[in-house]
């Protein structure tokens, strides 16, 4: 793709280094910068690949084009030539254009970030990142490049497949509409040969794992664009047919399939991510209510960013002026000072204080008080999501009875004032479910490997979460019902999307204990010195359980998949039971706050609180125990 040789190097440092001629980050600035670049020409070089960088209004410039691609961590490293002068750009940038140019007739007008704006100016940055939206929401295409397909084989054949699903779907006149659950039509209207062909799936994983659609950037440049088209190296599609495909596959449940390919994601909540992201870039968005700045924030946490800034400035195009709380990007402050003033504009321009639900980074290196979420990487949270997807209108949770957080909180710089009280305190917690480790074999020897392992592990927690709960000491729960039944409704039932019968619930504590004495009884007696009896035994256990869960079922029960996902299990003073995060401890109070839909755990610090996060406390969640007269002041630092 270039001359490395020493002439190509003399070429390289003939031409002064590049420098922008003017700033555009003046009051009202709508100027943007787009370069031309001219079709591929044989006697182009790494060296002597040429651009011209001009100024227009966004609102007045010629036709042009846009690029969206990954920068990657990547550092500039090849000069082209702009305006004469020597520009430096990274690798990834530059097998982009070199693409674009192989496809075109007739030279091009285009806008490309790295290029368009002074990214060491960071008034031009300010500016010109506000304008992004309108930026690409008026480019006639989008280009999205996903890099050289370094496998040769796997992005050609997953653009293949989705193309075959797209042009099913499209031959059938299919609408697609999120409220409606026409799964059983969709399965119908799709081959079986087609979609159960896991070798499309292996293709696929590959494709998804590209960088590009991890970044958060990417999500508002395809989410407002007029037309997109895809590259990987030779291979390509257009960006209508792509995600038209990945969302009825989605809806289906058959990107679960990619968890054969993905040990380093056994719970699969890369897949919960793409959902969001499909659901923010579908082509039927003005249909769809629209999360406000919190809620994309949410929805969209497991992007990522080389600024941490960028995780917020990077959605506020997708939100109008009311929807974005005013914020501008600022890229002169501090990224703990933007979160923090993300925090205080969310919690003024809410009615509830659902910020405090958003899990909290364990690994953050942010100084940051406790009740600011650090969004630059995070875990996500099933019980968070659920109190805010629009489906739930019917489920919300209100642990603080019909209060809102409006007049009821205060915020002193670093600290945040609610009001609330310490309902119970923690008395004993449970082990976390975790999953298999990564490292083991892709394709089905890798799954059967993960389910078993998982499933063992699984057997083991699930006593213990038993022992923990007092079933079988204090028969009755604090709110009158049955113990056993509470704690299997915790566990199961809040994550199933129709109601079990507490027979069936019943059955299946039945089935594990079962289970689980099998195992035990094998490992009494040492057999497990002889692997070549021990392993078939275990399997029989195993597939037995199995068999009878989906025959009575029809569904294989997994509490790490519902409220319990990412959290652990605990029992408190009082005697209530429920799912906690991780970084709880003995001793931790559960707080019952004016304005918040959910229990939430802190840890005392002197006279002030820590926020640890959220809980799911069966007989509090929807103001059972609400008593607004105990309530006082509760500092959080």
């Amino acid at each position: 793709m270039g001359d490395s040789s020493s002439k190509t190097t003399a070429q390289k440092t003939s031409f002064s280094p590049f420098r922008y001629s003017s700033r555009l980050c003046h009051r009202g600035c709508r100027e943007i910068r787009l370069i031309t670049i001219t079709p591929y020409d044989p006697e182009f070089t790494t060296a002597h690949f040429e651009i011209k960088l001009l100024e227009f209004d966004v609102d007045q410039a010629p036709a042009y084009q846009a690029l969206s691609y990954c920068w990657g961590g990547q550092q500039p490293s090849i000069g082209v030539i702009c305006n004469d002068l020597l520009l430096l750009i990274t690798t990834n940038l530059f097998q982009a254009l070199w693409m674009l140019s192989l496809n075109m007739s007739e030279p091009t007008f285009l806008w490309v970030d790295a290029i368009c704006i002074n990214q060491s100016d960071d008034d031009e940055k300010n500016i010109q990142v506000g304008l992004m939206r309108d930026i690409y929401a008026t480019a006639r295409k989008v280009h999205v490049w996903l890099g050289l397909d370094s496998t040769g084989e796997d992005v050609k054949e997953a653009m293949r497949f989705l193309t075959l699903v797209h042009e099913v779907v499209k031959d059938t006149n299919y609408d697609f509409d999120e409220k409606r659950d026409d799964r059983e039509a969709l399965r119908r209207m799709l081959p079986w040969t087609l979609i159960r062909n896991m070798d499309h799936y292996r293709h696929l994983n590959y494709l998804l794992k590209l960088p590009w659609f991890s970044r958060v950037w990417i999500v508002q440049e395809v989410a407002v664009c007029q037309d997109a088209l895809v590259y990987c190296g030779s291979s390509e599609i257009p960006w209508s047919k792509l995600v038209l495909a990945l969302r009825v596959l989605y809806r289906l449940e058959l990107l679960l399939q990619m968890t054969l390919y993905t040990p380093e994601d056994p719970t699969g909540e890369k897949l919960i991510y793409l959902g969001h992201f499909l659901c923010t870039c579908s082509s039927d968005k003005d249909q769809m209510p629209k999360p406000g700045l919190f809620g994309m924030l949410v929805r969209h946490r497991w992007a990522l960013a080389t600024d941490p800034r960028d995780k917020v400035y990077g959605l506020l195009g997708l939100l109008d002026e009311d929807s974005s709380l005013g914020l501008k990007p600022e890229y002169g402050l501090d990224v703990a000072d933007i979160f923090l003033q993300v925090a205080t504009s969310i919690l003024k321009g809410s009615y509830f204080l659902d910020l405090l639900s958003v899990p909290q980074n364990l690994g953050s290196k942010i100084n940051l008080p406790s009740w600011v979420p650090d969004w630059s990487h995070g875990p996500s949270s099933f019980l968070l999501l659920r109190l805010m997807h629009p489906k739930d209108f019917y489920f919300h949770f209100k642990s603080s009875g019909a209060t809102n957080s409006k007049g009821n909180f205060k915020i002193h710089g670093h600290v945040l004032e609610v009001q609330g009280w310490p309902f119970d305190t923690v008395e004993e917690i449970g082990p976390e479910i975790l999953q298999s480790p990564g490292r083991l074999e892709e394709g089905f020897v890798g799954l059967f490997a993960r389910i078993f392992l998982n499933f063992y592990t699984y057997l083991d927690t699930f006593h213990e979460w038993h022992r923990i709960s007092h079933c079988g000491h204090h028969p009755t729960y604090p709110n009158g019902e049955n113990r056993l039944d509470v704690f299997l409704q915790a566990l199961f039932q809040d994550d199933a999307e129709e109601e079990i019968s507490i027979a069936s619930l019943r059955y299946h504590f039945w089935l594990l204990k079962v289970t689980r004495g099998w195992f035990s009884c094998l490992q009494q007696t040492h057999l497990q010195y002889y692997p070549k009896l021990y392993i078939p035994l275990l399997l029989v256990g195993t597939v037995v359980y199995w068999v009878f869960s989906l025959l009575y079922h029809r569904r294989i029960f997994e509490p790490s998949s519902g409220y319990f996902q990412g959290n652990v299990f605990c029992r408190t003073e009082k005697s209530y039971i429920g799912a906690v995060p991780p970084a709880t401890t003995v001793g931790d109070s559960i707080m019952l706050i004016t304005g918040s839909r959910v229990p939430l755990v802190f840890r005392r610090v002197g006279s002030n609180w820590r926020l640890v996060g959220l809980a799911y406390v069966p007989g509090l969640m929807v103001g059972e125990e609400w008593d607004e007269e105990k309530c006082r002041p509760i500092t959080i630092i």
